[in-house]
């Protein structure tokens, strides 16, 4: 695996990516659409960031995958990467966390550093388990720092994307699905 640095992976060191275009997508198939709507593209991405953002009632946490096009996911196979986030419109906060699985199918995750952390805002990663899958205030970021790390990990070649700060993450903490 060719590592960037400690912490670092090139798109290319994910699983499929070396031999796939990996692309995003809400479910495990290559729709070409997020949220039914949305064009996979840096508009299109950009475009759902700014609704959510604007949107007067909170949607609850979102999930992204890269995936290999023209592959359907199966599981218990894995996507070769899952962005989680939430975020708050009304405060302009949000957080994420990603997993992602390189080509020995070893998992890595990380969770964002932020400084807009806010103690009266709640943001989850679940919303099935939202009591335990909250992000902690210290991985707030804004919203437009979000917007750049959900395209720097659309289509960017390093993860996690280098937009904000990550930290280490664990399997307790960030979770696959």
């Amino acid at each position: 695996m060719s590592a960037l640095t400690s912490g670092s992976l090139l798109r290319a060191d994910l699983a499929y990516g070396a031999e796939h275009v990996l692309v995003p997508s809400d479910t495990f198939d290559a729709e070409h659409v997020i949220a039914g709507e949305y064009p996979a593209t840096r508009a299109g991405l950009t475009r759902f960031v700014d609704d959510l953002a604007r949107a007067v009632v909170r949607r609850g946490p979102v999930h992204l995958y890269l995936i290999p096009a023209g592959h359907r996911i199966e599981l218990p196979e894995l996507p070769a990467a899952n962005l989680h986030f939430d975020l708050d419109p009304e405060q302009g906060v949000a957080a994420a966390s990603l997993a992602v699985q390189d080509r020995d199918g070893e998992i890595h995750q990380w969770m964002t550093v932020g400084t807009a952390g806010r103690d009266d805002v709640l943001l989850t990663q679940d919303a099935w388990n939202a009591d335990v899958k909250r992000f902690p205030s210290a991985a707030f970021i804004t919203v437009a720092q979000l917007r750049d790390v959900v395209l720097q990990w659309a289509f960017g070649d390093i993860l996690p994307p280098p937009a904000v700060p990550w930290r280490a993450a664990s399997e307790r903490e960030v979770g696959w699905l």
